[in-house]
């Protein structure tokens, strides 16, 4: 592994110095290589831009939010974590999410039928039906085999169920349908679907920590964030927006078959939760409802000036 930094930092470096770079743009923290860059950048005098693409990591950063020019971030909820752990306030700016610009503005469809992607069978999306989605993440194996079961162990007590699964496009989909087997259970389970269009077409969703949080809260549909994994096969919590104050967590399969059942069964529980969840996302992303609202705009803006500097 330190072979492997090592030959990366010296391709970062006859990068860097072999360009005319005016500034450059790191998208994202993930990884060596966004750290890497951002500390040749700065050791070159070159202006750097930080603009995450789905929110600031809460599980500590040491290196670009604190070296970075400028920080453009989601919303409020970011920025103040960031000032708390001691960045400049005044290199941080609220721009609102470029990644979902085009979706705020977007009408997004109700899906009537999905295919399978292991049977290839067309499955109708009845209307009687309580329709739960489950998005999963390429965690560990163990890991998800914890969460598949007791998801489907909570789904088993409710009834007029149509459970979906949705997976990563780097997901080990073979293990997953097994899984489901095993369960005795039924599911949908499919993959390359727009990930807005089936969120807008379920009832409920349960995600992980995952920016499909942000996607179902943008859509306006109800969900479940699962933190069903004990933390040494897999950490949870990692994105601020990820907490109690804005949406509904749970610990364990007993957990989620009580909250499942209560929105489920309580019209105005469900639909103050959905009204909840609007009022929250204002403080994780800023946006608001004008024609013109652009955040790529503002970005573009400040590129243009670190160019002509």
């Amino acid at each position: 592994n330190l072979r492997k930094i090592i030959n990366l930092l010296d391709l970062i470096e006859n990068e860097i110095k072999s360009s005319n770079y005016k500034v450059i743009v790191i998208l994202n923290e993930f990884g060596e290589v966004g750290k890497l860059i951002c500390l040749v950048s700065k050791k070159n005098n070159i202006p750097v831009y930080f603009t995450p693409c789905v929110g600031i990591p809460n599980d500590g950063s040491e290196i670009t939010p604190y070296m970075s020019d400028i920080i453009n971030v989601d919303g409020i909820i970011d920025k103040e974590f960031l000032v708390k752990n001691g960045v400049d306030i005044n290199k941080i700016y609220i721009r609102g999410s470029p990644k979902y610009e085009l979706v705020l503005k977007r009408e997004n469809i109700k899906i009537q039928k999905l295919t399978d992607i292991f049977s290839n069978k067309i499955y109708p999306l009845f209307k009687d039906k309580r329709k739960i989605l489950l998005t999963i993440n390429p965690i560990p194996i163990d890991s998800n085999r914890v969460l598949v079961n007791n998801v489907i162990n909570a789904l088993k007590k409710l009834e007029n169920i149509q459970f979906i699964i949705k997976l990563h496009p780097r997901q080990n989909s073979e293990f997953i349908r097994k899984l489901v087997k095993e369960n005795n259970y039924k599911a949908i389970i499919v993959k390359d679907v727009n990930i807005f269009d089936i969120i807008n077409s379920c009832d409920i969703l349960l995600t992980q920590d995952s920016a499909v949080i942000l996607d179902a809260m943008i859509v306006g549909i109800p969900l479940i964030s699962l933190d069903l994994v004990n933390k040494r096969l897999y950490y949870s919590g990692k994105y601020n927006y990820n907490d109690e104050k804005y949406i509904i967590k749970v610990y364990n399969e007993n957990e989620l078959y009580e909250k499942l059942k209560l929105l489920l069964n309580s019209h105005k529980y469900y639909n103050d939760y959905k009204k909840k969840l609007k009022e929250n996302l204002k403080s994780i992303i800023s946006y608001n409802d004008e024609k013109n609202y652009s955040p790529t705009k503002k970005i573009v803006s400040d590129l243009i000036k670190f160019y002509n500097e």
